[in-house]
């Protein structure tokens, strides 16, 4: 009597049961036995199907979030910041107090890999104030 989502998760749920499985077979294995090598191989095998499983699934949280993120801002403009690009993630979001020119007004941040908005909060939404974008290069040792 499950629904059909719990269905379509099974076989992803399954990948990590195998993973540990065959560590656990491994490790009650003796290496001299003739499986051994296999079981290694298998293992290898399913532990980058896992990881791979994993990774893609944090794109697509993170994606998630950069939507969920751009939609919440009511004044946004695509033409000026595109938020969905490959390299891009998100970090972090908090709100901070403003000092200076307009000294404790809260603004709500968002913290890319590579970009910071700031957004105040009028009645509905959050209003972008701000942006800052950073080109990190890093030299490389020979």
């Amino acid at each position: 009597s499950l629904q059909f989502s719990a269905y379509i998760i099974m076989p992803i749920q399954r990948i990590p049961r195998y993973v540990l499985c065959l560590e656990d077979l491994i490790k009650n294995t003796s290496p001299e036995h003739r499986d051994h090598p296999l079981l290694k191989e298998a293992f290898d095998a399913i532990k980058g199907a896992a990881n791979l499983m994993n990774e893609a699934k944090r794109r697509a949280d993170n994606q998630q979030k950069i939507r969920q993120i751009r939609s919440s801002i009511t004044n946004f403009d695509p033409e000026r910041i595109n938020l969905f690009q490959a390299s891009r993630f998100f970090v972090r979001e908090g709100d901070v107090l403003r000092i200076g020119v307009a000294a404790g007004q809260r603004l709500r941040y968002f913290l890319f890999s590579d970009l910071i908005l700031f957004c105040s909060r009028p009645k509905t939404g959050l209003a972008l104030r701000g942006h800052r974008s950073t080109k990190l290069t890093l030299p490389l040792q020979p």
